[in-house]
């Protein structure tokens, strides 16, 4: 009898933590799935390891040639044919009701496409991350980067199949945000509070060199945004787009940047690119976390300072701990 759930998990070299993720699997109390291991060619033991679990729900699937994760995602992706489909890594854990919310919350929840949940992280760090429950939210959030946690979700297969998506390699380590971006107009997607899923941090998804690269992808991907926008994609405006998104330290002073968000704003006005109400609200989110960041490099004026601390009279706080310090 055909699965309700597909569980797509790409996997290379997880050996280490392969056994915990999949005890994590079959100890879900919703038991209507089949898993979609494809494994990309691991050069340590955990083929043998996905081979003896004794699971007869986890199809194992033996690439040919190592290829990285975004072909490995699409050859699971197209064995899918369930109703729902959901994401997890090899080196990561869940809750046991994961999948049992996740697929009861979509079965009530018909309107929605793609549902995440919040993330607990383990490891080098542990922190909760909440995400917003927003459609209109996530979708504003797309301006910058992906607003709902990928390994998190559950999926309708169908809205993936019908407009034929898949994941795509234009950018490192960004086929997620791309994902997203993609699926900006198409899909509704929401994210339940709950911690269902558990993301190991490690050194090895902690490297400079690789976020290096990723701010060099992100700079590629903005450039695209820019130009869906109809907003000059000059090099500074890059620098102004990453500044505000947070992954550079700041460059231009809280002038140019309030130009630049009003320039963002007059040309989403027009084209209605992304939702106009939840935009102003996601760039007054990232000025306010930016002003922290200019305080922190002195570069943020007395007046400028007074002004946005008449709202937020944290900010003076802040500037008075700063300076505390300093003496």
């Amino acid at each position: 009898m055909k699965k309700r759930l597909s569980v797509l998990l790409p996997n290379f070299n997880n050996a280490s933590y392969l056994k915990e993720c999949l005890d994590c699997i079959s100890d879900q109390t919703f038991v209507d799935f089949q898993v979609i291991f494809v494994d990309d060619c691991s050069s340590d033991n955990s083929l043998e390891i996905a081979d003896k679990h004794g699971d007869e729900r986890i199809r194992v699937i033996r690439k040919e040639k190592n290829s990285g994760i975004v072909e490995t995602l699409n050859v699971g992706l197209e064995l899918i044919d369930t109703e729902y489909f959901i994401r997890l890594d090899g080196d990561d854990r869940m809750r046991c009701d994961r999948f049992e919310k996740l697929v009861e919350f979509m079965d009530d929840n018909p309107d929605v496409d793609i549902c995440g949940s919040a993330i607990q992280t383990f490891g080098l760090r542990e922190e909760l991350q909440i995400y917003p429950s927003s459609s209109k939210v996530n979708k504003a959030n797309l301006i910058f980067g992906h607003s709902i946690g990928h390994a998190s979700c559950i999926f309708r297969t169908s809205t993936i199949k019908e407009n034929k998506i898949a994941y795509q390699n234009d950018f490192y380590r960004l086929e997620d945000y791309q994902l997203f971006y993609t699926l900006k107009d198409i899909a509704k997607t929401t994210s339940m509070n709950e911690p269902l899923y558990l993301y190991r941090q490690a050194a090895y998804n902690n490297n400079p060199d690789i976020e290096a690269r990723k701010t060099e992808a992100y700079m590629s991907f903005y450039n695209g945004i820019l130009n869906d926008l109809e907003v000059n994609s000059s090099p500074e405006n890059i620098q102004k787009h990453l500044q505000l998104a947070g992954r550079i330290k700041p460059v231009f002073g809280l002038e140019k940047i309030d130009e630049y968000i009003a320039l963002l704003l007059g040309a989403n006005k027009g084209k209605r690119f992304f939702p106009q109400a939840e935009l102003i609200q996601v760039l007054k989110r990232k000025r306010e976390k930016l002003l922290y960041k200019l305080i922190d490099n002195g570069t943020l004026g007395k007046r400028e300072l007074l002004k946005a601390s008449i709202k937020n009279l944290g900010l003076l706080r802040y500037y008075a701990s700063k300076q505390f310090k300093k003496e």
